[in-house]
């Protein structure tokens, strides 16, 4: 299925076991990211992407035509026609808008066309509402395999045709591509996507799990990866912006033709640094997005899994489990110990899984949440 809502999280990311992160920046923007992480033989990571390519475009929104989900930029960009809309042999990029200031602030939406002033974008009708003169912008392209992990960032490779063995395999479980994200509906969904990358030869590229071409795969905004890694090491890296505003994400249910189902959201830590857990009782409870128990006994509503990747190993267990209890004077986060978690530190690397309850119907809320050192 296709969302509507595309997820979109600000985090800087350096994760894996035993991971490290370089920030190097001037008084300027850009910020930059450096990222590696070490995986050990026969272990698994999970690695969220939320660094982004440099913008092509740094705007304000003039107007906005809600009719044909135009964003019309202030100044004059003189941009060529379509010269932001991907052309087979012409125009080799998939870009897209992002918000960075305002109501929808780090939300991103793929460009569909655009004339000399204008840009159009995919979008629902009720949140192009909420766009509005003035609000800031980015135009970017997408990270695609090739670009985010460049000859193989580092993970192992294959080195034979017809096999896979020796290389590190990347597990995916959204799928992104001409016709939009797509989120498998449920919970404990197999992945989406496969990738490993081939060296033998001339060849030297990343492929699917059909053993095709996968350089230009694309790879949305706060994409999660779970690394798997064979019996060797490896050393990962990537490099790209940090984004410098707020994070926008989407917490939803699906129906899947027999009910409404639970349903699982993975989501990179939204924060360039270590955050505590409270900060994000605005973004989650204050919204409505995620539902607080209300009873003692009864068992948690809607969790947060943490993977931290602080354990070696296949076939990890989350490290850590979060739910709010909103219950007389008892408000607050509770780790699956039911002990007190609203200090508990989370680090910058961790992959959070939402697991939201299924709802009487389909549900769709965006979140914002806004770190500590960004202006609020």
């Amino acid at each position: 299925m296709k969302l509507l809502l595309p997820i979109y999280n600000l985090t800087v990311i350096c994760f894996a076991l035993c991971a490290n992160y370089v920030f190097a920046s001037t008084v300027e923007t850009p910020v930059l990211g450096f990222f590696s992480g070490e995986i050990p033989a026969n272990s698994e990571a999970y690695i969220g992407i939320t660094t982004t390519r440099a913008p092509v475009f740094e705007g304000v929104v003039e107007s906005v035509n809600a009719g044909s989900s135009k964003i019309v930029a202030g100044g004059e960009p003189a941009w060529s026609a379509n010269q932001f809309v991907f052309a087979d042999g012409v125009q080799p990029e998939h870009y897209y808008l992002k918000i960075t200031s305002g109501e929808l602030e780090g939300a991103w939406f793929d460009i569909s066309s655009n004339d000399a002033f204008s840009v159009a974008i995919e979008i629902g009708a009720g949140e192009i509402q909420k766009i509005a003169k003035g609000d800031s912008f980015q135009i970017i392209p997408h990270w695609t395999m090739a670009t985010l992990f460049p000859d193989g960032g580092g993970f192992s490779k294959a080195t034979k045709i017809s096999a896979t063995a020796g290389a590190t395999m990347l597990y995916k479980y959204t799928s992104y591509g001409t016709d939009g994200l797509e989120y498998p509906i449920g919970v404990n969904s197999a992945s989406m996507q496969r990738f490993y990358y081939r060296e033998r030869g001339d060849i030297n590229n990343w492929c699917d799990a059909d053993k095709k071409d996968a350089s230009n795969v694309l790879v949305e905004p706060n994409a999660v990866f779970v690394a798997v890694q064979p019996d060797n090491s490896c050393t990962y890296s990537y490099s790209g912006n940090i984004p410098m505003c707020a994070t926008s994400f989407v917490l939803f249910t699906l129906d899947n033709g027999e009910g409404v189902q639970d349903q699982e959201i993975y989501i990179p830590l939204p924060s360039a640094v270590d955050f505590e857990l409270n900060e994000l009782t605005s973004t989650l409870i204050d919204s409505g997005a995620f539902t607080p128990s209300t009873s003692v006994a009864s068992s948690p509503v809607d969790i947060i899994y943490a993977y931290e990747n602080k354990s070696s190993g296949l076939n990890l267990t989350p490290d850590n489990s979060f739910f709010y209890r909103k219950r007389g004077a008892t408000n607050k986060w509770l780790d699956k110990d039911k002990q007190d978690a609203q200090t508990y530190k989370l680090s910058v690397g961790t992959v959070l899984v939402f697991r939201k309850k299924a709802t009487d119907e389909e549900f769709s809320i965006r979140c914002k949440f806004t770190p500590n050192y960004i202006s609020k």
